[in-house]
């Protein structure tokens, strides 16, 4: 894969496809070599519902959920989140930003009216010291239920924010503790190893309007 298509951003819409699916030079060497990334860091914790990485566009060319999109735009839209672009403000930040790390909360837009309470865990993806985009991991900022299924909201009555009590630091420890190059270079989280759900400069808030990835 060479630098050029691998930094493409060539996006080619595929015919017929709702919401709309893009190809790049790069997406079939990023659905060879992301997937075994990844789907290793959902193992980290069953709070985790999407791992993904973005350029610094926003597209995202691999994901777990890729199933083929068919006649109804909503199914599409949750059951077929690879290929997808997602520049709203929570994906833009994602993949722009140059940081450690960002951690930002929004709602995620499921499509037909759903919506998930999320927190977005991102750090910068570089290639040869070129800023590529950024790996996200989403995970739900309510306790939920142990027999749910990943990227399904818990049954029941909701209990208090699993944000107030899980912060981000122990998704960064587990990532130090993964085999490279599945863990990214994060550094610390801040001086004190405070958990950013309570540092304001370490976290930023999504938007109040929902976002998409």
């Amino acid at each position: 894969m060479s630098m050029a298509n691998l930094f493409s951003e060539d996006y080619q819409p595929i015919a017929g496809s709702d919401p709309e699916q893009l190809m790049t030079p790069f997406v079939l060497f990023t659905d060879k070599v992301l997937p075994p990334i990844q789907e290793k860091i959902l193992e980290l914790d069953e709070k985790v519902v999407f791992s993904a990485a973005v350029d610094r566009n926003g597209f995202l060319p691999t994901h777990k959920i890729s199933k083929p999109q068919g006649p109804d735009p909503v199914w599409n839209n949750a059951n077929c989140r690879n290929r997808r672009m997602f520049n709203d403000r929570t994906g833009l930040a994602a993949g722009q930003n140059k940081e450690k790390f960002l951690l930002q909360t929004y709602r995620r837009d499921m499509g037909g009216g759903k919506f998930v309470m999320m927190k977005d865990l991102s750090a910068p993806i570089t290639v040869q010291g070129r800023h590529w985009g950024g790996l996200r991991i989403g995970y739900s900022i309510w306790r939920l239920s142990p027999s749910r299924n990943r990227g399904q909201s818990a049954t029941g009555t909701a209990l208090p924010p699993y944000s107030t009590w899980f912060s981000a630091t122990s998704y960064m420890s587990k990532l130090r503790s993964l085999p490279r190059p599945i863990a990214a270079r994060t550094g610390r989280l801040n001086r004190s190893g405070t958990r950013c759900s309570v540092m304001p400069p370490c976290e930023r808030s999504g938007s109040s309007r929902a976002d998409r990835s």
